[in-house]
C-alpha cells in the first residue's frame, strides 16, 4: 500500500478558518459499530495532518485499546503541529439501507452534503413552521449542488428538540453504510426528544432544496480525497507499522473536544444512537 503523507489542514466548519477537512468528519467500520473521528486539541484553532498519520494512529487505538483492553481509545499530538486528535469508539447507528432496485445517491454528491451541512451541537427546537416556539423549520431538503444527493428531514406532530449534530451523525452514517458501500440511499427515524424526527438520504426525489455545497470546489474534493483516504489506511494500517510511541489514552466516558463533547455516549436528549466503548 502506497502511503499517502499529504498533511490536510483540519477546522472546525463553523470556525471560518480556511481548510481542507472541515470538522466534524468521521469514517465507519464496514459493518458500522466502530468509528474513527479526528478531532482538534483543547484549544487550538487547526491542525495539520496526513492520512497515513491518522491511520496509524488509529490502527493503535485498535491494538491497544479495542484488542488488548476491549475498550476504546483517544490517541494525542498527531500530525504535523501536534493540534490534531485521534478517537475511536463503538458505534450503534439506528438506520436502514433502502432495499430496492431504485439506484441510491451519488457517493461524491453525499459528501457534498454532509461535509458542508450544518453539525453544531447545541440544541434547537425543530418543527412545524406554524409553532411560534419552533426554531428549525421542518420539512427540509438539502442537497448538493449537482442535485444527485438529497437529504430531507421531516416530522411527525409536536416540535422536538434535537441539533444539526444529530442530524449530521444520521447523514454521514447513511452515506457510509448505505450509499458508498451499497449504491443506495437509506433512512433514520426515532431522531430527537421526541423520537418523532426521520431523516431519508435519497437520490433527486423531492422539490429542489437548500444547496448546501459544490462538488466542484477545492475544499470539498479534498475532503472528500482525506475521508477516503483514511478510511482507506484506517483499515489497512496493519502494512504501514504499529507505532507504539503515540500517546494514547482509554475512553470511558464523554470526549471533550476543542468546543464541545464529541458524543460518543449519546446526548440526553438524542436518541443515543453513540454508545461509549467502556
Amino acid at each position: 500500500m502506497v502511503k499517502n503523507e499529504t498533511q490536510f489542514t483540519f477546522a472546525e466548519r463553523d470556525s471560518g478558518v480556511p481548510c481542507d477537512v472541515p470538522l466534524p468528519l468521521r469514517t465507519l467500520s464496514n459493518d458500522g459499530l466502530c468509528l474513527i473521528q479526528p478531532v482538534l486539541s483543547a484549544g487550538a484553532i487547526s491542525g495539520h495532518a496526513s492520512p497515513t498519520e491518522v491511520g496509524q494512529a488509529a490502527y493503535t487505538l485498535l491494538q491497544t485499546c479495542v484488542i488488548e483492553r476491549g475498550t476504546g481509545g483517544m490517541a494525542f499530538n498527531i500530525g504535523g503541529n501536534n493540534k490534531v486528535n485521534v478517537a475511536m469508539a463503538s458505534y450503534k447507528p439506528n438506520i436502514k439501507c433502502d432495499s430496492t432496485s431504485t439506484p441510491g445517491p451519488a457517493w461524491n454528491s453525499c459528501v457534498a452534503v454532509f461535509v458542508n451541512m450544518r453539525a453544531t451541537k447545541p440544541a434547537r427546537i425543530f418543527g412545524f413552521a406554524e409553532d411560534p416556539l419552533v426554531e428549525e423549520i421542518l420539512p427540509l431538503t438539502l442537497e448538493g449542488s449537482d442535485r444527485k444527493c438529497q437529504a430531507h428531514i421531516d416530522i411527525e406532530g409536536a416540535a422536538t428538540i434535537s441539533s444539526w449534530y444529530e442530524l449530521w451523525e444520521a447523514v454521514t452514517a447513511i452515506a457510509s453504510m448505505c450509499t458508498r458501500q451499497k449504491g443506495k440511499g437509506g433512512k433514520a427515524k426515532e431522531l430527537g426528544l421526541g423520537r418523532n424526527i426521520r431523516l431519508e438520504l435519497s437520490a433527486k426525489k423531492y422539490d429542489p432544496g437548500d444547496m448546501v455545497g459544490n462538488a466542484s470546489t477545492v475544499s470539498l474534493a479534498d475532503a472528500g480525497i482525506a475521508l477516503q483516504d483514511f478510511d482507506t489506511v484506517s483499515s489497512q494500517a496493519g502494512s504501514t507499522g504499529f507505532d507504539q510511541g503515540i500517546p494514547f489514552e482509554l475512553l470511558t466516558g464523554p470526549l471533550q473536544d476543542n468546543s464541545s463533547s464529541v458524543t460518543l455516549s449519546g446526548d440526553s436528549w438524542t436518541n443515543n444512537s453513540v454508545m461509549a466503548s467502556a
